[in-house]
């Protein structure tokens, strides 16, 4: 199992919580459940979008689990979860795709510095373009009913919550998180580097815009 590109800083479990309360009623206004249910969620990092699911599903069992020491257990892979599902159980699995994002204005460094990110992921086992293929990897893995809808996020100055919540502290934080990697990897140089920065914080001015994709698939066992 791959290392969390990201680190498990304190910096970056602020950045995951921000991302949580940004996009809460993105990721998970659909993700109510009978009541009863039992809710496996792996992959909870710090637990910011369990919070979420428990206020959703107050009268259900939640068990969270991580692939970090500093979280609880480990996480598992779709034909895992197929396995301990109970037959006629659901899964939803939410993922982004970085492939997707774009911005205005942009240019040939913020493209690179999100490149960056995208092969940093794939350096150390990751796939940062996940989200486009939610759909095979869930019939690959034997679920049935498969669905997957893409659940974009735009922004722009009329929505000042999400340039500072999602323009600013998710996505372009997340992209400072992975410098010093791509610097040693020699992936990009440095005056390219602070120049695909400033270009995405361009992106949040007045004038600016920003788009990301998620991708939502449901299916049962």
């Amino acid at each position: 199992m791959s290392q969390y590109v990201h680190g498990y800083s304190k910096r970056e479990t602020t950045r995951l919580q921000d991302q949580a309360n940004t996009l809460v009623e993105l990721i998970h206004g659909e993700a109510i459940f009978p009541t009863g249910s039992r809710i496996l969620e792996p992959g909870c990092g710090t637990g910011s979008q369990t919070l979420t699911l428990a206020i959703n599903n107050p009268e259900s069992s939640i068990t969270s689990m991580d692939i970090s020491d500093e979280s609880i257990g480990k996480a598992k892979a779709l034909a895992e979860l197929k396995r301990v599902l109970v037959k006629g159980g659901s899964i939803t699995v939410v993922e982004g795709d970085h492939g997707s994002f774009y911005c205005h204005p942009e240019s040939e460094a913020t493209k690179k510095v999100v490149e960056c990110l995208i092969k940093s992921q794939a350096l150390a086992g990751g796939n940062a373009l996940i989200g486009r293929e939610l759909y095979p990897l869930l019939k690959k893995a034997g679920f049935k009913a498969s669905v997957v809808m893409p659940k974009m996020v735009y922004v722009d100055a009329s929505k000042p919550d999400l340039v500072e919540g999602f323009s600013k502290n998710t996505f372009t934080a997340m992209i400072e998180g992975v410098r010093e990697k791509a610097l040693e990897l020699k992936l990009i140089d440095e005056a390219t580097w602070e120049e695909g920065i400033r270009g995405l914080y361009r992106a949040t001015e007045k004038d600016g815009t920003f788009c990301y994709t998620f991708f939502r698939g449901t299916a049962t066992k």
